[in-house]
């Protein structure tokens, strides 16, 4: 279950073209997230596979800052405009593999230890060593 932050606030896009307005936590039905509507300091995307989301899931959704056998990693992230589609994300920041879903995390709190251009792919990456609370996740397509 995520935590509920009453001060952020999010604009979806209907298929009509409406607009509403929702808190962090309530069902988004499938509906895109407009990222901009954050500051740009607190939410950023991170795109992961099945076992990173299997890990967040038994840990309040918290983005892993450890690989499976428990030693510190580098967490790569971006404040990119966020990618629905799976092979469009692993072109544009050069994953290893090609991810399922895609994670918004809050960012306020987060130190980064790098930032810049993908190496070889069209996106920027930030990096952190630190945990970031998961405040959505998307399947890609």
């Amino acid at each position: 279950m995520l935590k509920s932050a009453p001060f952020l606030c999010v604009t979806l896009i209907l298929n009509v073209g409406q607009s509403d307005q929702v808190t962090q936590g309530q069902a988004l039905n499938n509906r895109e997230v407009l990222i901009g509507h954050y500051e740009q300091t607190n939410v950023a995307t991170r795109y992961i596979g099945q076992n990173e989301y299997d890990a967040m899931t038994g840990n309040g959704m918290m983005v892993p800052n450890t690989n499976a056998e428990g030693a510190a990693k580098n967490v790569f992230y971006t404040n990119d405009v966020p990618l629905n589609s799976a092979s469009q994300a692993q072109a544009a920041y050069q994953l290893p593999n090609t991810p399922v879903y895609r994670v918004t995390v809050m960012t306020r709190e987060v130190v980064n230890i790098y930032g810049g251009n993908v190496a070889g792919g069209s996106g920027t990456e930030l990096i952190t060593r630190q945990q970031m609370q998961a405040v959505d996740v998307r399947r890609l397509n």
